[in-house]
């Protein structure tokens, strides 16, 4: 492979790892950030002594 060409299919690869990297992320994003709030509110309810 010619030097530009790897360093073109270099930049492909690398932008299409990251679409597919921030696609999963925002795929991921809502149920990650309501099981964190799930666990906050677990942990608060096992801190208050009034549940």
């Amino acid at each position: 492979m010619g030097g530009t060409l790897g360093a073109l299919a270099n930049v492909v690869t690398t932008a299409g790892t990251t679409m597919a990297f921030a696609r999963l992320t925002i795929a991921v994003a809502p149920a990650t950030t309501l099981i964190l709030l799930d666990l906050v509110a677990f942990s608060a309810g096992l801190l208050s002594p009034s549940s």
